[in-house]
């Protein structure tokens, strides 16, 4: 998964990957030092979008971006189509060291999954992310919304008021 994920957003497509050190690649990767990331893709290989995390402000009156809802509002618009385009959604988390770490969708993250996509055009149909044991989790929406002890980050702990969806 990081030798894929180096080779299809990180580096040019000419690196020798085992010339480079995975420590050494923020030097060369276009995500700095963003290590949460993810992508949206159609099939094996067709990525649509890619997105990472931006941080909030200094104050804290803004919540962050997580890396899915970036890789969703990157996705372009489709014509009007009867049916929706089924994609996927992989989420992932590096730590500095190079190895796969947690990167679970909050719960806000679940529910703007299932709005988002819809208005331009498309449909979640299965979601991975990655274990703090350097495993990739394939689940789809239904389940992460069924959960009984959802992922809530601070911000939406500490503003009750918007932690609801607005659609």
């Amino acid at each position: 998964m990081d030798t894929m994920f180096l080779k299809r957003f990180c580096l040019p497509s000419n690196t020798d990957l085992d010339d480079l050190k995975i420590n050494n690649r923020n030097r060369n990767c276009m995500c700095g030092n963003y290590f949460h990331v993810s992508c949206a893709f159609q099939g094996n290989y067709n990525v649509l979008s890619y997105g990472m995390n931006k941080y909030t402000d200094s104050e804290g009156t803004m919540p962050s971006i997580h890396a899915e809802i970036d890789a969703i509002l990157r996705l372009p618009f489709l014509k009007k189509k009867k049916k929706l385009l089924k994609i996927n959604l992989l989420v992932i988390r590096f730590l500095k060291s190079g190895k796969l770490a947690a990167s679970k969708p909050c719960f806000n993250c679940i529910q703007n999954m299932v709005y988002i996509p819809k208005k331009r055009g498309y449909k979640i149909e299965d979601i991975y992310y990655s274990e703090n044991n350097e495993t990739i989790i394939k689940t789809n929406i239904n389940k992460l919304l069924n959960e009984l002890n959802p992922h809530v980050t601070s911000y939406y702990r500490n503003n009750r008021s918007q932690y609801r969806h607005k659609s």
